[in-house]
């Protein structure tokens, strides 16, 4: 639509462009002396005429394309940008949540995968793009684990988050973590827990997991 813009722009600037010289031909042609002339002035005129509007027609023709050159970088850039969105948010479709033996907690619903960077069958994100990325996790404590849970994000084997939900009172205990730092492409982070008891943390949109990408490198 942008590009059909300018030429329509281009086609308008080129006909008032030529309208103006074919009247300054005609004031010519109509001011031309009675006396006897070794040339045609009328010829020199149209010569001058066609000499200007070729020139016009260059210099607009140039500076259609240059507009068009510029709105496809632009629409270039807003489409790679668009490319770049990454989002993810997870959480569990029951409340028995699943740990796996190295702590992952692995959350089985992906609300939101934009990019696909999460596996809610191992409960990894994989960065698929460099950049400085908001994590978060909220996990509930069951009313009945007994016991404090810890939880944390991880970035590989570094840990960026922590957080516990206290048994104090043998309340439903929420808890919230939250890091922004730089992720590579390839990188797995995950929300990690200290225990393999499925019992301890509470399902359904009480615990979950999410992350989007701010700004790309």
């Amino acid at each position: 639509m942008e590009l059909s813009l300018s030429r329509a722009l281009g086609c308008s600037l080129l006909l008032a462009c030529a309208n103006v010289l074919v009247l300054s031909r005609s004031t010519i042609d109509n001011e031309q002396p009675n006396y006897h002339l070794p040339f045609d002035c009328g010829t020199v005129a149209e010569k001058r005429s066609n000499n200007l509007l070729s020139f016009a027609l260059e210099q607009l023709s140039k500076r259609v394309d240059s507009l068009e050159s510029s709105l496809r970088a632009k629409t270039e850039k807003t489409s790679g940008s668009l490319e770049k969105t990454v989002a993810f948010y997870a959480g569990n479709s029951h409340a028995t949540i699943f740990i796996a033996p190295d702590g992952t907690v692995v959350l089985d619903t992906a609300f939101t995968n934009v990019g696909n960077g999460y596996d809610t069958t191992t409960g990894v994100f994989t960065a698929p793009v460099s950049g400085l990325y908001d994590l978060q996790a909220m996990f509930m404590q069951h009313e009945w684990a007994g016991k404090d849970i810890y939880a944390w994000i991880k970035i590989e084997e570094r840990s960026v988050a922590e957080g516990v939900a206290d048994n104090r009172g043998e309340s439903w205990d929420l808890a919230s973590i939250r890091a922004i730092v730089h992720v590579s492409s390839g990188q797995k982070v995950t929300l990690a827990s200290s225990t393999n008891d499925v019992y301890n943390f509470y399902g359904g949109p009480y615990t979950t997991f999410s992350g989007f990408l701010i700004k790309a490198d």
